[in-house]
């Protein structure tokens, strides 16, 4: 009598289960349990090199304040974190901080987060050899030799403002 209850009662459990994955409430059960959030971490164009411990902290959102740190190939991962809006922020040094915001209401597992290296003092753009142009004229910035402008260092001298709309 036993064993035929305890079969009724998985049959039942099926039956509920079946049920409930077709109702509104299955995606909370499956945010419940959380979803994955990793990256990389890279040096923005033209470097493009992975970087090595960079600190990655949740600054807003749930799990507040946890932190983790770049590994070698400049990949990062919180684990398993809630459904819910984040906002990181990464720092290492040499490179200027950045803060990402992130919803995470599924695994992403490609959070992949770009950073700018700090320029030298009087630096106005960052040529595609990986050279700081110090140039006070777009047109002679990054000359051919140095394979040309991979972007300004703005806000700066060489930058678009909103009055000369240049």
């Amino acid at each position: 009598m036993t064993i035929l209850l305890t079969g009724s009662a998985l049959v039942v459990g099926t039956a509920c289960t079946s049920m409930s994955s077709a109702s509104p409430s299955s995606p909370s059960s499956s945010s419940a349990s959380g979803f994955k959030a990793s990256g990389t971490v890279t040096e923005v164009p033209p470097g493009f090199s992975p970087l090595a411990d960079a600190r990655i902290e949740i600054v807003a959102g749930p799990s507040l304040h946890t932190v983790v740190t770049t590994d070698a190939a400049g990949k990062y991962t919180f684990g398993t974190l809630s459904n819910a809006n984040y906002m990181f922020k990464v720092t290492r040094e040499g490179y200027q901080d950045l803060t990402k915001s992130v919803l995470l209401n599924r695994d992403m597992t490609s959070i992949d987060i770009p950073l700018y290296p700090v320029p030298p003092a009087g630096a106005t753009a960052r040529c595609k050899d990986k050279s700081w142009s110090f140039s006070t004229d777009k047109n002679t910035a990054c000359l051919p030799r140095n394979g040309g402008v991979s972007y300004f260092v703005c806000p700066g001298l060489l930058c678009p403002t909103s009055s000369s709309g240049s």
